[in-house]
C-alpha cells in the first residue's frame, strides 16, 4: 500500500507543478517536460501495481508462492 501511496503523492506533486506553472505563467520548458514525464511514470506505476498484466507476474501480491 505504501508504493501506491507514493505513486499517488508523486502524481499530485507533478500535477500541482503543472497547474502552478500554468497559473503563474512561469517555468522553464525543462520543468514542464519533467512534470509531464512524472505524471506518465506515476500513472504507469499505479497501473502496474493495481492491474494484473499477464506475462509480468503478479506485482500487486504481497505473498510469495
Amino acid at each position: 500500500m505504501s508504493a501506491i501511496g507514493a505513486s499517488i503523492g508523486y502524481f499530485c506533486t507533478c500535477a500541482c507543478t503543472l497547474v502552478t506553472i500554468k497559473k503563474d505563467k512561469d517555468g522553464t520548458p525543462f520543468l514542464k517536460i519533467m512534470a509531464v514525464v512524472g505524471l506518465v511514470f506515476s500513472i504507469a506505476f499505479m497501473v502496474i501495481q493495481l492491474i494484473p498484466i499477464p506475462g509480468l507476474g503478479n506485482l500487486s501480491a504481497g505473498t510469495c508462492s
